[in-house]
């Protein structure tokens, strides 16, 4: 950090406190020791990220917004005092983009948690941004309808923070990603402008504008309301697993079934290690889902190329199992520690693809340790798993992005690979 953030950073917390206090009132604006938690997300070491052990996040403040209004108030109140702002919802992203590498003012959406309409005839829900998505699932299932999106962070992550990245959840090869379930919202940009586009907009009519803020996490403005598509409760689930002696034999089902066009709602696939390291036997979860005759179909020619490539089908308890902990976290990623040269390497193979091995550096001995111990219980609470997850044969291509907000505050770059 320069010295001249260094020298004004205390004049720019105490104006810019005072001045958010003013728009959001004095109990939504955090300070000090109260903003610790908003510091990090889930971003760790095993990501890849070089710089991971020298970053030191900087909130100034924390603003917990309740309106779109106050959202834009707060942005204004920042660029005029040249200091950045990062956006920050449940915290569970993994790719470092609501850490604050500079001073910066953090919104935290949180408070914005307004299911506002369940429209049940045009499949849709109208929401505020910091609705955690199991909430709105659990209200849409009341309706008899269903999101579609379904990560492994549900119980965490926000709608807001889902549309902002793009998140691509278990069920995905069948429903899209979070930000095809997007028909309308509303954002407010970098210089505090409310941009809105609440109904669904033809495609002969131009760009669709949506798209900037749909896995742009916050890089083009901050979502505040999403109108999203939903999906009615399918008839009938059936949920299926298969073992296989090598990754690559699950690997051969998954491909020929994405050739004839066979997608299950649920592809999760991964092979556990073994106690020496070695790659152990690989396991395939299918659920399909829908009216009743397709699912029923859909799962037995599923069944077909599984076995024909040397699946051995696993009891029914433990795909249950599986579907019912999905959003634990803990029984998802199979990950093992393993020594590399005198390096620490974390190590996945998980859900339609090898991950490569990417090395950690050690800290030199004696060197601070704080920022990693700040959030260690956090972490482990949450236990992240490492979630790179692919759920369909044909995983993103990586688009390492330098992201940037007012004041020119640059956050680390996202890796889409997953």
């Amino acid at each position: 950090m320069s010295e001249l953030v260094t020298s004004i950073e205390p004049a720019l917390s105490e104006q810019l406190v005072a001045a958010i206090s003013r728009v959001v009132g004095p109990g939504n604006v955090l300070t000090g020791d109260a903003v610790e938690e908003f510091r990090w997300d889930a971003l760790g070491p095993w990501r890849g990220f070089p710089e991971y052990d020298a970053l030191s996040p900087h909130p100034l403040l924390v603003a917990r917004p309740r309106t779109t209004e106050e959202v834009s108030a707060i942005i204004e109140l920042a660029v005029q005092a040249s200091v950045s702002v990062v956006p920050y919802g449940g915290g569970s992203g993994l790719m470092g983009g609501t850490i604050a590498v500079q001073p910066s003012v953090v919104i935290d959406l949180k408070r914005m948690d307004s299911i506002i309409d369940i429209d049940y005839e045009n499949r849709s829900a109208r929401v505020e941004a910091g609705v955690i998505l199991e909430t709105l699932e659990l209200a849409l299932n009341g309706e008899g309808l269903i999101l579609g999106h379904d990560p492994w962070s549900l119980p965490i992550a926000t709608v807001g923070g889902a549309i902002s990245t793009d998140s691509l959840g278990y069920r995905g090869a069948k429903y899209g990603s979070m930000g095809d379930q997007v028909l309308g919202l509303t954002a407010v940009l970098p210089d505090g402008r409310i941009f809105e586009r609440t109904v669904p907009a033809k495609s002969s009519v131009g760009p669709d504008l949506r798209r900037l803020f749909i896995g742009s996490e916050g890089c083009f403005g901050i979502v505040t309301e999403a109108t999203l598509r939903t999906f009615p409760q399918p008839e009938r689930r059936i949920l299926r697993g298969f073992r296989f002696p090598r990754f690559e034999d699950g690997f051969a089902a998954i491909v020929e079934m994405h050739g004839i066009g066979l997608t299950p709602a649920l592809l999760d696939y991964g092979e556990s290690p073994t106690a020496n390291g070695r790659a152990g036997a690989a396991t395939l979860y299918l659920g399909f889902e829908g009216f009743r005759e397709q699912a029923a179909a859909e799962e037995r020619r599923a069944r077909r190329i599984c076995e024909a490539s040397g699946g051995k089908p696993i009891a029914q308890s433990e795909a249950r199992g599986f579907w019912e902990r999905r959003h634990d976290g803990r029984s998802r990623c199979p990950r093992t520690i393993v020594e590399c040269g005198g390096r620490t390497a974390f190590a996945n193979a998980g859900h339609g693809r090898l991950d490569r091995v990417l090395p950690r550096r050690r800290r030199p001995p004696g060197a601070p340790d704080g920022a990693r111990a700040r959030q260690r219980a956090r972490r482990h609470a949450l236990d992240k798993a490492d979630a790179r997850s692919a759920r369909h044969p044909e995983p993103r291509q990586a688009r390492p992005l330098r992201l940037r907000m007012p004041g020119n505050a640059t956050r680390p770059g996202r890796d889409r690979s997953r």
